[in-house]
């Protein structure tokens, strides 16, 4: 009676560890697909661009280049008469280089500004001050 209690425990270990590591092979494979799809769609964009407003009184896109060279880069505030500067020019940025332009304000930042990047003639990108808009 003791040998067939110990063959059913040892089949039910061993169907437990098998149930074990199947489990944490099919996690890691979805987390491993996961990743790779975020990184995909991180770069499918040619620009990646963030602004943020900070101090009442500036906005600062960052813009970073992933797949090409970007030519004739202009920031663009999108918020009529918000700006000093509503265009900021930087010209020219190298593939997997980054710029930043600098917009002063008029008077306070009561609302989120909206920018577009304009590059290579006919390309645009959106983008809005993410967080640090709401000061008082």
């Amino acid at each position: 009676m003791t040998d067939k209690s110990t063959d059913v425990r040892n089949y039910a270990l061993a169907a437990l560890c098998i149930s074990a590591i199947f489990g944490v092979a099919s996690f890691t494979a979805l987390n491993y697909t996961q990743m790779k799809d975020y990184d995909n769609n991180r770069y499918r964009s040619d620009i990646q661009a963030y602004a943020r407003c900070e101090v009442d009184k500036w906005a600062t896109v960052s813009v970073e280049s992933y797949k090409e060279d970007l030519q004739n880069v202009q920031c663009v505030s999108l918020n009529d008469g918000l700006f000093k500067e509503p265009i900021v020019e930087l010209g020219d940025i190298s593939k997997g280089s980054r710029d930043v332009c600098a917009f002063e304000a008029q008077n306070t930042i009561n609302a989120p500004p909206r920018f577009e990047i304009r590059y290579n003639g006919d390309k645009i990108f959106k983008t809005a001050c993410e967080s640090g808009w709401i000061l008082e």
